[in-house]
Formats: C-alpha cells, structure tokens, sequence
C-alpha cells in the first residue's frame, strides 16, 4: 500500500513538472484570472503624458506570440524579452477616452506555448491621470443682449448655452462661479458628470429693463489635483431698439476686419406692432415702414401669416432691412362688412437658427359705405403699391371690444415670445 501511495506521488510531481513547464510564462507581471482570459497587469503605472517604452520582462515556455488590440498599448518580443511601450496615439487617449476613475489601456498577446498549449493574454497598462487640461467653455464669450424688459425668472441659457468639456480622464466634477449680482443666478455652482460634459442654468433673478449693461467674469474650476481654471467674460444688456442698432453697426464694422468674429443673430424688428389704413380706393398706407432694427443678414428669410391672397410681403433693400408690404387684390366685401381691422403676423429668421423674429401689421378698416367701388373691384384688382406716411392719421375708426382684445392678446404673446429670440450670440474671437 505505501509503494502505491509513493508511486502515485512520484507520477503527480512529473505531471506538475511537465504541465509547468508548457505554461507561457511572464516573469513580474502578476496573472489575473477573469472568465476564460488571463489578465496581466503591468505593475508600474504610467502617467498620461508617458512617452515610448514602459517596461521589459522576460518570457518562458512561449513559442510564437501574436499581438492584437494594438491602441494606445504596444509591444515588441525577442529572444523571449517582451517590451511593452505607448503608441504616438496615446497623446490623444484623454481626448478619446471616455470617463474613468481608474483609467488603463490594453494589448493582447496570443501565444502558441510549449507542449501544443497556447494562452490569450490581455495586458492591462494603469495610467495616473495628470490634471494637465483646463476646462473647455464652448463660447469664447457669453452675450445676453435684449432689445425690451426681460422678465423674471426667463431661463437665459435656453438661449445661449453655457457648456463645459473636461478633457482629463479621471475628472467628474465643474464648479461655476459667477459675482453676486442683482440680476441673474445660476441654479447649480457644482455639477457632477461622468461624460466630460458639464452645463448649468443662467436664471433672470428679477425684470431687467434699458438701460442695463454689465459685464461680470464666468469661473469654471474642475476638481483635480492641481486645480484648473478658465474664465471668460459674461455681458448682461438690455438695449432701446437705436441702441441694438447701433450696436449690431458697430459690431459689423469690428467684423469687417476680423472675418473669425463673424456670428448669426435672430432678427430683432425695431416694434413689435405696426399699423397700416385701408383706404376708400382698396389701396392702404402704412403709419411707418417695417425694419428689422438688429441681426438681419443677406440669407434672413420671410414669412407671412394671414392673409397672403391679398397682401405680399418682401424685402425692400439688398441689406434685408426694411419690409414693404404690397396689396396684390382687393379684399373683398364680406371681410370688410364684418371686421374694422386684420392682422399680419410677420417673421424672419436666419439661416442655421430655429428662434425666428417677430412682429405684427394690424391694417385698419374703412367702413364698407366708405369704400368707393368704381375704382378697383375684387374682380379687376390689380397690385396696388404701398405708401409710406409718417405719423398717424386723424380718422377715428370703431373697433369692437372684442376684436380689441384679440389685439391686445396678440401684442403680449408677442413680446413675451420674442424676448427669447432677440439675443445677441456674439462670437468674439480674441
């Protein structure tokens, strides 16, 4: 029996002999199992700003090695010496990683090993991430410019975003900073992420009317070791419509000499009512001409709501400035038995934005006994052209009440929904 149990002990070391000696071996790289591949993890870790070779380790039992998965990680093998070292993509792999608090890169070794065997190794390389970036705002400046009262609690950047990129790995956390102030607050000073991406809201903190103009410095700090920052400045302005104008002339001018600066803007009308008189002769005049007071470019497009058989709206100068407006037919008697005015609801938007311009031409009535129909008739009307007059007419003209209603109800939605569109996204390239 004990000649048995010695044999079977002697056959059992020369197993384990044999089967050693097929492993493919790394010698100081400690083996890590993981489902069915061998994890080896590299002992000493790198910095990300690392630059070619990391380390050399000798190898045993390994007859021919494949390696795959070359990104950031590679490595050369002879005379049974493996030398891993970085890649030139590994200057990048903080700006195409994603986020990670203990960030590695990878290769995998396919070896062939003594005794028919073969291993796939996956060589895992840990990196100590350097807070060597600055956060990233996506504007160079932020401009929030109004052409009317702001009003309280309007979320600003729903308009111009505030957004920030951190391009170091292991970052997860931006603080914004912005001076006390009377007339805005952020909602969030601490921001946590785990996309490298960060954003907050600019909150109104009461009505902002003209004339405002302040200028305070935006901070965003991120939380690595040592600490970075960047700041730009942030502009608060709420402007009469000759102010935007000027403004957007001055800025135009600043263009001229710096194409990088050049931005688009939605369009700002300088009102956001006018009016017009249908005459006795189916021909009206306007009390003063539409302009767009601010942000109208060569590609501003128009758009008309309401009425458009009867009325043609366009431009009246290459500057895309000034709007005439045309009276292509007659309108017929069964609007004008019933109602005193109409209304046209103007836009113009700039190619590239979605927030359009907005303004509104309330063109009032004569009475249907008024009308002299051996002029022009709805049946021979032809294009009337439109004529300007500065001031306002003497006639007094009836309108119901609820008809006045409906106006008024259209002059608010009006301004409350173009306080949105008129901000000045001023790129500025310094």
């Amino acid at each position: 029996m004990k000649a048995a149990i010695f044999i079977f002990c002697v056959l059992l070391e020369i197993n384990n002999y044999f089967v050693a000696g097929a492993t493919c071996t790394i010698e100081g790289l400690k083996k890590e199992e993981n489902l069915l591949d061998s994890y080896y993890k590299i002992q000493i870790p790198i910095v990300d700003t690392h630059s070619g070779v990391i380390a050399s380790f000798q190898t045993k039992n390994i007859l021919r090695m494949k390696i795959e998965n070359v990104n950031y990680l590679n490595a050369t093998w002879e005379n049974q010496v493996l030398t891993f070292f970085v890649t030139d993509a590994y200057k990048n792999y903080e700006k195409e990683s994603k986020y990670s608090n203990e960030p590695e890169i990878t290769v995998t070794l396919n070896c062939l090993c003594t005794q028919d065997t073969s291993e796939n190794m996956i060589i895992r390389q840990t990196i100590v991430d350097i807070n060597n970036h600055p956060p990233i705002l996506n504007e160079k400046r932020y401009d929030y410019v109004f052409g009317m009262t702001v009003p309280e609690k309007l979320k600003l950047t729903e308009i111009l975003p505030i957004k920030v990129n951190d391009i170091d790995v292991s970052n997860s956390e931006i603080t914004f900073t912005i001076p006390e102030n009377p007339y805005f607050k952020l909602d969030k000073e601490k921001v946590s992420s785990q996309n490298k991406q960060y954003t907050t809201t600019l909150i109104v903190a009461k009505n902002l009317t003209a004339p405002l103009s302040e200028e305070f410095t935006l901070t965003v700090t991120d939380n690595g070791h040592p600490v970075k920052n960047t700041t730009v400045p942030l502009t608060i302005a709420v402007m009469s419509p000759q102010e935007l104008e000027k403004n957007q002339d001055n800025k135009e001018t600043k263009d001229n000499t710096e194409e990088d600066n050049e931005s688009i803007h939605p369009p700002v009308f300088a009102k956001h009512l006018y009016f017009a008189d249908y005459n006795n002769n189916h021909q009206f005049t306007m009390e003063e001409p539409i302009v767009i007071a601010y942000g109208a470019q060569t590609n501003t497009k128009l758009k008309q709501l309401g009425y458009e058989e009867y009325f043609n709206i366009d431009f009246e100068d290459p500057n895309h400035k000034t709007i005439i407006v045309k009276n292509t037919k007659a309108l017929p008697n069964q609007i004008l038995e019933n109602i005193d005015m109409i209304t046209i609801e103007i836009e113009a938007t700039n190619e590239g934005l979605s927030i359009a311009g907005q303004t509104s031409l309330l063109i009032r009535l004569p009475k249907l006994g008024q009308l002299d129909t051996n002029v022009i008739s709805e049946e021979n009307s032809q294009e009337c052209d439109i004529y300007i007059k500065y001031g306002y007419f003497a006639d007094t003209y009836t309108i119901p009440f609820i008809l006045f209603l409906l106006a008024v109800f259209g002059i608010v939605f009006t301004n409350v929904y173009i306080i949105i569109m008129f901000i000045n996204k001023s790129k500025t390239k310094r």
